[in-house]
């Protein structure tokens, strides 16, 4: 029994490590916006150059047969900043705004969903 628990111990953790390197949000704004328009969305960046936020861009995707979808996404400096302007931004609805390291993104569930894949 202490065998099979420390084999399926192990194979969780293994599934845990690969989502977390797999399973992520792109590492820059560039790699962010060609992924996004990899996935069949428009992109329109902005060139923004407020005090903590590096960049931010919108994908719009309309397609009767994939669904459409839209997304706004900020990429800041740093994590701090980041955090700062999601608890400013979410409020009490954390339902379609997420942040993850510098990014803080919003959108449909759809365009979400494309971003993290």
């Amino acid at each position: 029994m202490k065998k099979a628990l420390k084999i399926i111990s192990v194979i969780a953790l293994v599934g845990i490590i690969a989502c977390v390197f797999f399973a992520c949000v792109p590492s820059n704004l560039e790699k962010a916006q060609a992924k996004m328009e990899e996935a069949g969305y428009t992109v329109l960046s902005s060139t923004w150059r407020l005090d903590n936020l590096d960049g931010a861009f919108n994908a719009t995707k309309v397609s009767v047969s994939e669904g459409s979808g839209t997304m706004s996404a900020l990429y800041f400096k740093d994590k701090d900043s980041a955090k700062k302007a999601y608890d400013e931004l979410a409020g009490e609805n954390k339902e379609n705004i997420k942040q993850n390291g510098r990014w803080v993104y919003f959108g449909t569930k759809a365009a979400i969903e494309a971003f993290e894949k």
